[in-house]
């Protein structure tokens, strides 16, 4: 099997159990960007017995043929659910770090389903299973206030709002670095 399907069928298998790539890391015991770089299809970036193990854990029989894969529906507006992804900018409030969505260019079939940073899957709906609403712009849920992106770096409370600070000029920086000229 080549490294396109393996990391293909490893991806889909990661989406539909509902799984980041950053929970997948680490139950695997790896980085989430190896995690990136193998779905994007290099599944060399990780030790064949680390790669079986996430075989093993997502439940994908690597010697299996692959059934063909329905196309995804279209998205209107979606969300990258990575906290540390250049597609959310931070920022704290009353203690509390949230996150902005940065608007991605559109593809030429003006649909977007996976952020154009990281690759991971958009989320299109509220992540608070109570709730489920439609994303829409802004950091939190319009009908439930639920956060659409989530985590924190492991900081003291006082350091978040220095984090965020540094973290924002990074993805600005890297938002400027990426603009066509």
């Amino acid at each position: 099997m080549d490294d396109k399907t393996i990391a293909r069928r490893l991806r889909e298998a990661r989406r539909k159990l509902g799984l980041t790539q950053a929970e997948l890391a680490m139950k695997s015991g790896c980085q989430q960007s190896a995690i990136s770089m193998m779905e994007r299809g290099t599944p060399g970036v990780l030790a064949e017995d680390k790669l079986r193990q996430i075989a093993n854990l997502l439940q994908v029989d690597l010697s299996a043929t692959p059934a063909p894969r329905p196309e995804p529906a279209a998205l209107t507006h979606g969300y990258c659910p990575v906290c540390d992804c250049p597609s959310n900018l931070p920022y704290v409030v009353n203690g509390d770090l949230l996150y902005v969505p940065v608007t991605a260019s559109r593809p030429a079939d003006g649909l977007l389903r996976h952020c154009p940073w990281c690759g991971e899957l958009l989320q299109t709906a509220c992540p608070n299973p109570e709730c489920g609403a439609p994303a829409r712009s802004g950091s939190c849920c319009g009908s439930c206030g639920t956060p659409f992106v989530s985590g924190a770096p492991q900081l003291a409370p006082d350091g978040l709002a220095a984090w965020a600070d540094a973290q924002r000029a990074r993805v600005i920086e890297l938002h400027h670095l990426a603009r066509p000229r």
